[in-house]
C-alpha cells in the first residue's frame, strides 16, 4: 500500500460501488466483485490482495441467525397472526433510515428485522385489554456489535404493535443517559428532545424524522430530553402526557435510586393512567403495556444483597434488595402488562440471579425466566474470541505486555495519588494511536472519528491528573514536530518510526499491508494538530461531540473511568489501552 492519492480514490470508488450494489439488493459476493472491478478499471496498479482485504474489512459481510433459549411456560406465539394487521410505520421508517442514511446493506437489515421480530414475539401481544402479563428476558451481544441498533428496532416495532410506554434504563451517569437519549431521538422519535417541546414541533427534526414518505407514522412523545439535565421529572411529565393516553411515550432514565423513585411515584400516584385496586389496596397502572429495556443489565440492576433462608434452607422474603434493583421491581409491579428485556455483553451476573427470590412488596427478582437471546455478530466483527484465538485458533499477534503500569498508577492507590509522569508504555500507546489515525487518513478515511480510551483508575482526581500529563505529552510532540527541539525532535521521530516498523511486521504476520514510513511521517503532523485530549468523568464538562463533527470527524483521546467502561460509546477505537486491576 502507498500513500499515493490514487489509493484513497480507488478505495472511495470501491466503497461507493459496493454501497450502490448493496442498496440495489445485489448479494454481497457479487457486489464486492463489482466494486473491486470498478476500482481496478481506473487504477489497476493499486488493486492487489492487500487492497481487497482493506475493502473486505470495511463492509459488513453477513450476519448469522440469533440463538434463543425459552422457558417452558404458557406463552403463546402471537406475532405471526397479527403481522398482517399491523402497519409497521415506525419500523418501516427506521428501516428506510438504516438503508439510506446509515447505509447498511439490505441483507444486514433483513437479519435485524428477523432478530427483532424474534425478540418481540417472545414478549406478549399488547392489545389484549384486561389481560395481564409479565415477561422477563435477556439479550446478549458482543461489545460494539449492534445491541443499541437492535433495541432501537425492538422499540419501533413494539410501539407499532401497541406498547404504549417504553422506559430505557441507560447507565448511572448523566452523559451516558444523554447519549442514549440522543440515539433514540435519532432512531425512534425523529426530533431533538433538547430543542422540541413536543412531537408536533417542526424544529429539531432529524434522523428518522427526516425520512420522507412517512407522514402517517405514529407520533411518539418523550418525557425526558437529551440535555444533561433532561432526566425524568414529574413537572415535565405532567405537561406532556396526553390524559387520553392516545400518544405512546418513551423515557430514557438513569439507573439512579432517586430518579426511579420519582418515576414510580408519578406513574403510580399522579399519572392519568393509574387506578386504585380495592381488592389488594394497591395503586396500579392497568392496560398500559410497558416495555422496560435495561441497557448494561449486569450493572447496578442485579440485587447484590444477601438472600436469607429459613431453618430448612428455603429463601425467605425478609430481605432488603439493593436500591436500584428494588426500584426496577417496583416499577414493574405498577403495571398489569409489562415486559422486561435486559441487554448486556457480560450476562453472568444476570444468569446467576436466583430464579426464586420473590418479595412481598417488590415482587420477583429480575431473573430472565422467559427467554435468553444471543445476538449474532457480523462475519467481519473482530472481538475477544478472534483476537485470543478461542477456541481452537492462535491468538492474533497484536498484544503488548505492559510491565511499567505500577510505576505510574499502582494497583492499590488512593484518590490522593499524584502521578508525576506517564509510563513509557502509555506514551507508546499514544504514539500508536496517532500512527493508526495517520494510516486511516492515508487510506482515504479523512472524515471519520478516531478515539483512544485510557481507563486506568476509578478516582476522578487521578483521572484529571493523567489528563494533564497526556495533554502535556501530546503538546510536546506537537512542538517538536513543528518547531524542533534540537536532538529531541529527532528522538521523537525515531520513536514513531521504530513503532511503525513493528506495525509493518504485525501487518505482514496478518497477511496485510500498511503504508511506507515516509508517507506516514508526512501525515503525522496534521494528525497531531487535529488531536484533542479530554477527561470524561463526573467532574468534567467535556462532552463527546461526535454528532456535531460528523462531517469532519474528530480525533480524541478520552481519559476516564466508570463512564468509559460502562456504556459511553467511543466512535472508532483504533487503539485501546485498558490496564486491568486485580
Amino acid at each position: 500500500m502507498t500513500a499515493d492519492p490514487t489509493y484513497a480514490t480507488a478505495r472511495g470508488i470501491a466503497l461507493m460501488v459496493y454501497d450502490q450494489q448493496a442498496q440495489a439488493g445485489v448479494a454481497h459476493d457479487a457486489a464486492f466483485d463489482r466494486a473491486i472491478a470498478a476500482a481496478a478499471a481506473v487504477y489497476p496498479a493499486v488493486v492487489d490482495d492487500g487492497f481487497r482485504r482493506d475493502i473486505a474489512t470495511s463492509v459488513v459481510i453477513s450476519v448469522g441467525p440469533a440463538v434463543q433459549l425459552t422457558a417452558g411456560d404458557d406463552h403463546r406465539p402471537w406475532l405471526r397472526e397479527r403481522r398482517q394487521d399491523l402497519t409497521w410505520t415506525l419500523w418501516r421508517r427506521y428501516r428506510q433510515y438504516l438503508l439510506t442514511v446509515r447505509r447498511l446493506p439490505p441483507a444486514v437489515i433483513d437479519r435485524l428485522d428477523e432478530v427483532s421480530d424474534q425478540i418481540l414475539g417472545l414478549l406478549e401481544d399488547p392489545t389484549g385489554k384486561g389481560r395481564q402479563f409479565d415477561r422477563r428476558g435477556l439479550v446478549m451481544g458482543q461489545v460494539q456489535s449492534g445491541k443499541t441498533t437492535n433495541y432501537s428496532a425492538l422499540i419501533n416495532k413494539a410501539l407499532d404493535a401497541g406498547y404504549r410506554l417504553v422506559v430505557v434504563l441507560a447507565g448511572q451517569h448523566n452523559n451516558l443517559r444523554s447519549q442514549t437519549q440522543m440515539r433514540l431521538d435519532e432512531e425512534v422519535l425523529g426530533f431533538d428532545t433538547a430543542l422540541a417541546e413536543s412531537t408536533a414541533a417542526d424544529q429539531g427534526r432529524f434522523g428518522v424524522g427526516l425520512v420522507s414518505g412517512f407522514a402517517e407514522a405514529r407520533m411518539v412523545g418523550s418525557l425526558t430530553t437529551s440535555e444533561e439535565s433532561g432526566d425524568f421529572n414529574s413537572k415535565r411529565a405532567r405537561t406532556r402526557v396526553d390524559a387520553g393516553g392516545s400518544t405512546p411515550f418513551v423515557l430514557v432514565v438513569k439507573k439512579n435510586g432517586a430518579v426511579l423513585k420519582h418515576l414510580v411515584e408519578y406513574l403510580r400516584d399522579h399519572s392519568p393512567y393509574s387506578k386504585h385496586e380495592p381488592t389488594s389496596g394497591r395503586t396500579i397502572v392497568p392496560d398500559v403495556p410497558l416495555l422496560l429495556i435495561d441497557d448494561e443489565a449486569d450493572q447496578a440492576s442485579v440485587n447484590t444483597g444477601e438472600l436469607p433462608t429459613d431453618a430448612e434452607g428455603k429463601l425467605t422474603d425478609d430481605y432488603n434488595p439493593t436500591t436500584i434493583n428494588r426500584r426496577i421491581r417496583e416499577l414493574l409491579q405498577c403495571f398489569t402488562q409489562s415486559a422486561f428485556v435486559g441487554y448486556t455483553a457480560t450476562p453472568f451476573a444476570n444468569i446467576f440471579i436466583h430464579e426464586d427470590a420473590p418479595h412481598t412488596e417488590y415482587g420477583e427478582d429480575l431473573f430472565p425466566r422467559s427467554f435468553i437471546v444471543s445476538l449474532p455478530s457480523p462475519e467481519n466483527y473482530v472481538g475477544p474470541e478472534r483476537m485470543l484465538g478461542i477456541p481452537d485458533g492462535e491468538p492474533m499477534p497484536v498484544f503488548c505486555h505492559v510491565a511499567d503500569a505500577e510505576s505510574m498508577v499502582p494497583d492499590r492507590h488512593k484518590k490522593e495519588h499524584y502521578p508525576k509522569e506517564l509510563a513509557s508504555s502509555l506514551e507508546e500507546a499514544i504514539r500508536a494511536f496517532l500512527l493508526a489515525t495517520a494510516e486511516r487518513r492515508l487510506r482515504g478515511q479523512t472524515t471519520v472519528h478516531n478515539s483512544m480510551l485510557i481507563h486506568i483508575t476509578r478516582f476522578v482526581d487521578v483521572q484529571n491528573r493523567i489528563t494533564e500529563l497526556v495533554r502535556d505529552y501530546v503538546a510536546r510532540i506537537r512542538r517538536r514536530f513543528h518547531y524542533g527541539e534540537g536532538a529531541e525532535a529527532h528522538t521523537v521521530l525515531a520513536q514513531f518510526e521504530a513503532l511503525w516498523r513493528t506495525f509493518q511486521t504485525t501487518s505482514a504476520a496478518l497477511d496485510s499491508k500498511c503504508s511506507s514510513w515516509n508517507d506516514v511521517a508526512t501525515e503525522l503532523p496534521r494528525v497531531i494538530d487535529l488531536t484533542t485530549v479530554r477527561a470524561i468523568n463526573g467532574s468534567s464538562s467535556d462532552l463527546l461531540d461526535y454528532r456535531e463533527n460528523e462531517r469532519t470527524g474528530i480525533n480524541l483521546i478520552a481519559v476516564g473511568g466508570d463512564k468509559l467502561s460502562r456504556g459511553l460509546t467511543l466512535s472508532s477505537l483504533p487503539q485501546l489501552l485498558s490496564v486491568t486491576r486485580r
